[in-house]
């Protein structure tokens, strides 16, 4: 498959499809509202978050970022 081809970002809040906001620069999820910036979803800031949410006790908050990681890993690899 092309490399070119754009993965679908899930919403962390409620696992719906994030729409794009070319405008505002963001991603913005049409069922709950939340939005994203678009560095929120590089791999690394994930990781950190996910990491700093750890060492800090916050573990609902390790946790989905660690099953985001994963989840994108899992999508790219049927790409």
């Amino acid at each position: 498959m092309s490399e070119n081809v754009m993965k679908p970002h899930l919403c962390p809040t409620c696992g719906g499809n994030l729409n794009i906001d070319l405008k505002r620069q963001m991603y913005e999820c049409p069922f709950c509202g939340v939005t994203f910036d678009y560095s929120f979803f590089e791999e690394d800031d994930v990781l950190d978050r996910a990491e700093k949410s750890l060492s800090s006790g916050e573990f609902i908050s390790a946790k989905k970022g660690y099953e985001f990681v994963l989840s994108n890993i899992k999508l790219q690899d049927k790409l």
